[in-house]
Parts: C-alpha cells; structure tokens; sequence
C-alpha cells in the first residue's frame, strides 16, 4: 500500500493538521493507503496560502521541488465547514493518490469519441 507523510509549510495550527489528515486517510477505506505527519522531508506539502484548492497528481509530488507545495487548501481553517473538508480535502487528496478527474481520462475521451462517431 501507500505510507505517505505530510507535512504544514505554513504553520497550520495542530488540531487543523489533525483534522486534515483524518479526511486525507478517509481514503483508506477505499485504498491501502495511510498518510502520517512528519516534519522532516515531507512527501506531501500542504499549505493555505496559495490561491484556491489544487493537488498535483500522483507520482508528480517527486518532481516539485521540497520547497514548495504540493497541496493547496485555501484558507482553510477549523472554523471552515465540515461539508468543505469532506469535498475539497478528499478530493484533492485523491489527486494526490493519482486519481484524475473522470472527465480527463484518455479512455474515457476515447469511448466517447467512438460512441458519438
């Protein structure tokens, strides 16, 4: 399975780091994968500083240099809904896991090309 660690580039409040990566490992039950905190060479970066909610994909985040991010959570904090840490933090977790929009992949486009022509 997946052991991917975490870690907070810009200083996220404990229980914010807690209550993120719980939603992250929501994952495991659907996947063998598992995210834990780490402050030393994190393979996942977050931070809330950046605009907007994004993730690069996959096996992308070992291309993207330590320094910078590979996960953004907008001004997320404890105070956000819990309905937006369900979709957005899930979601881009997924992202990270490797999973693509649906509308994006390559098989799908294929299929649909051939259905309508």
């Amino acid at each position: 399975g997946a052991r991917l660690t975490v870690g907070f580039l810009d200083g996220a409040p404990a229980d914010l780091q807690t209550r993120i990566l719980s939603h992250m490992n929501a994952w495991g039950e659907f996947c063998n994968a598992k995210f834990s905190p780490t402050n030393v060479d994190p393979q996942v970066r977050i931070t809330r500083a950046k605009s907007g909610y994004w993730s690069y994909l996959g096996v992308d985040v070992r291309q993207i240099s330590k320094s910078q991010a590979t996960m953004n959570l907008q001004d997320f904090t404890m105070q956000t809904r819990e309905s937006e840490f369900v979709r957005v933090v899930r979601h881009e977790t997924g992202h990270t896991l490797g999973f693509a929009h649906e509308h994006m992949r390559q098989e799908l486009e294929k299929d649909l090309f051939q259905q309508n022509y």
